[in-house]
């Protein structure tokens, strides 16, 4: 008998297959490492998407990609229509939704598959919506949350997000073994819906702390007010601690990354550490070009966008031009994610009179670039486990990092770290590796040693396959008992 493929519904956020960078990248590499699975992809996007704009392609075991807009409103519209209920039937469906939140108030999370199951079965949007019950809801929590200040800004806030969970409550995943959201936030909370609407596994991976993520994001913007920041990373705080609880295996890329989850609710034994990877072989072999002559060639791989600081390379770029005359800057990356931050990034370039010096490449294959390059540089604000370093480790070259995320592990003793913003500190770093060769084959061998055993690309992707026939076969086992006890 032919042993049954597995099939994996992967649920991305704003990520594959739309957007290239180290997330979209390490999906690709997990479909392709195991061809021997079949896979569904829930693309989540804050609009709608065309096909065309896929930036990666469809491999023979994704069984079909499917678009979810969050600000698509035919869900809405199909949930118009009331069922038929009895009064007693409507005033119990709305004590159970009051007692469901009041237990999520508690982060008592257990009750949400009582929450799940009326707005499912029994709500529909203009219930949830435009119903007395609802107002009287909001009303509560406003006098909890927000007493003094205005009403109908906490309202049409708690209505926004509220639409876009009612959104993905309403929609119908696919049957699958497991279901695997690439975040924790509304992908990870349409996991646990698909979990409790069909049964399967759920894991979670996290690149980033979705949570502390979204809370930078909040605290910053300028369209919301004080208390309504306070509401919104109070919810998604509430989200994450949800489908932290609701998971079977939550996996993070390094170690101080695991123990954060843990202290944002992941329970500890639950949590396991996979880090990235890459195909060390492969880019070990490739035929190294730099130090042919006596140009030094420092490249900043990743996209142009403000949470790389771009212009602090850019910065520091003038530092060691003005020390190293044979000194060339490459900005290898995506310039078409935040257009008016690239073009801030070339008029800098302008004004420091770097026009000869710095070239902006737009995305380059690893294989293009790496070969020439004598120094990797990477100045972000944030990152979690970045494959661009990785790449430059697995080919020998000595790389210049922030201290952000996963990157003091991956490059202690074996590359340099400066801390974010430090200009300065940056272009000494990369003057030093200059300046040295002896220096730069010291550090990219011990780095290409370092990514050989402990970052190779199959070997910790294949870590997946033995979650997923495990959580595969615990859920089959779950699903058989409860069958059984009816």
């Amino acid at each position: 008998m032919t042993e049954k493929r597995l099939h994996i519904c992967l649920i991305s956020e704003g990520s594959y297959p739309y957007v290239i960078g180290g997330t979209g990248a390490w999906t690709q590499q997990l479909i392709q490492t195991l061809p021997d699975m079949d896979f569904t992809i829930v693309a989540i996007s804050a609009s709608a998407r065309k096909s065309s704009e896929r930036r990666y392609p469809t491999l023979p075991n994704i069984r079909q990609i499917i678009d979810v807009a969050l600000d698509d409103d035919s869900i809405v519209r199909q949930g118009m229509r009331r069922p038929h209920r009895s009064g007693r039937q409507l005033r119990r469906t709305w004590e159970t939704m009051g007692r469901t939140y009041r237990a999520i108030m508690r982060d008592e999370y257990d009750q949400f598959a009582s929450l799940y199951g009326v707005v499912r079965r029994e709500l529909s949007v203009r219930d949830l919506f435009q119903s007395f019950e609802h107002w009287h809801l909001v009303e509560h929590y406003y006098r909890m949350l927000t007493p003094i200040e205005p009403f109908m800004d906490f309202y049409y806030t708690w209505r926004f997000t509220h639409l876009v969970l009612y959104r993905l409550m309403r929609m119908d995943l696919p049957v699958a073994d497991v279901y695997h959201p690439i975040a924790s936030g509304f992908a990870g909370f349409a996991g646990v819906c698909g979990k409790l609407l069909r049964g399967g596994g759920l894991i979670v991976t996290e690149h980033g702390l979705y949570t502390r993520e979204r809370e930078l994001e909040i605290s910053s913007s300028d369209w919301f007010r004080g208390y309504q920041k306070d509401f919104l990373t109070g919810l998604f705080d509430k989200i994450n601690r949800l489908v932290y609880t609701s998971s079977d295996a939550i996996v993070s890329l390094f170690e101080d990354a695991r123990a954060a989850q843990v202290k944002l609710g992941a329970p500890a034994d639950r949590t396991v550490v996979i880090p990235n990877g890459v195909d060390s072989a492969h880019l070990s072999g490739i035929p190294r070009g730099a130090d042919h002559d006596d140009v030094i060639r420092i490249g900043l791989v990743g996209r142009v966008v403000p949470v790389k600081d771009v212009r602090a390379f850019i910065e520091s770029a003038k530092i060691v031009a003005e020390t190293v005359p044979s000194a060339e800057f490459h900005i290898i990356g995506p310039v078409d994610e935040e257009p008016d931050y690239a073009e801030s990034c070339r008029e800098l370039v302008r004004q420091l009179q770097l026009e000869d010096r710095v070239r902006f490449t737009g995305y380059q294959r690893p294989e293009e670039y790496l070969p020439s390059l004598d120094i990797v540089a990477l100045t972000s604000l944030k990152e979690a486990q970045p494959f661009s370093i990785l790449e430059a480790m697995a080919c020998g070259i000595p790389v210049v990092a922030t201290r952000t995320g996963s990157l003091p592990e991956l490059l202690d003793e074996v590359g340099r770290l400066v801390w974010p913003r430090d200009v300065q500190g940056f272009a000494e770093a990369m003057i030093e590796l200059a300046r040295d060769r002896d220096l730069r084959h010291r550090l990219g061998a011990a780095g290409q040693e370092r990514v050989r055993t402990r970052y190779d690309q199959r070997a910790n992707l294949e870590q997946y396959r033995t979650w997923y026939t495990a959580l595969a076969s615990r859920a089959a086992a779950h699903s058989a008992d409860a069958g059984a006890s009816r």
